[in-house]
């Protein structure tokens, strides 16, 4: 692992480390331009080798004053969109290259349905504490 990356890794592990003094209530959450500002600025340092973009804006939004929960909800609506996009330029690419049959065959398949059931029924059985 080079240094960089290395460093990147003890940062997310630092940020995770700091949301537990979080508060997990439930608070409304007064937006405001400086706010949306905030986490632009740390979804860019979060481009860092190393560096869980997720973790560190969920960690960034407990740092000014949001809840654990919402935070990871924020943190999760703008990483999901983002990673929608990196599937289907993926998709795309794999396509284009000819590789995608290759990867689509029955037992792939087979492991992403059964994946799929397993992560249903755990979410659904509220194993979480959250």
């Amino acid at each position: 692992i080079s240094w960089p990356l290395l460093f990147g890794m003890c940062i997310t592990a630092l940020v995770l480390f700091l949301t537990g003094t979080c508060p997990v209530e439930s608070n409304a959450i007064h937006w405001s331009f400086t706010t949306a500002v905030y986490f632009g600025i740390v979804q860019g340092i979060a481009l860092l080798p190393g560096i869980s973009r997720l973790a560190f804006t969920t960690a960034a939004g407990c740092c000014i004053g949001i809840p654990l929960l919402n935070s990871f909800y924020i943190s999760w609506f703008m990483y999901a969109p983002l990673m929608i996009a990196a599937i289907g330029k993926s998709t795309i690419n794999l396509y284009h290259k000819g590789t995608l049959r290759e990867l689509l065959n029955w037992r792939t398949c087979l492991v992403m349905l059964v994946s799929g059931i397993i992560s249903w029924y755990v979410f659904n059985r509220d194993y979480f504490l959250f």
